[in-house]
């Protein structure tokens, strides 16, 4: 079961690879001094799904792999990112 739900994380993270963030740079003038920042811009559904990942990630890291049940902490973070209940409980949450 753990082996499978890791497959399919492993298959959506590699959907997901393909981002859609833009690179944005911005010139700001000031007197006679100029200054160009630039940034990754995200939409909220791949901040969303990065944020679920990251979430996932920890889960996995924290259990050791699926060998110990994770910290009642690393549950609700999970769960907090998005991290589907059924897929928490199969790493042993009882959320």
């Amino acid at each position: 079961m753990r082996k499978t739900i890791l497959v399919t994380a492993i298959i959506t993270l590699s959907a997901t690879a393909a981002s859609a963030a833009e690179y944005r740079c911005y010139t700001n003038y000031n007197g006679g001094s100029s200054f160009t920042r630039c940034r990754w811009y995200y939409t909220e559904q791949e901040i969303y799904q990065r944020n679920m990942d990251a979430g996932l990630w920890n889960l996995q890291r924290n259990s050791w792999g699926g060998t110990r049940r994770p910290s009642h902490d690393a549950c609700a973070a999970a769960i907090e990112t998005g991290v589907a209940n059924d897929v928490a409980s199969s790493y042993g949450c009882r959320e």
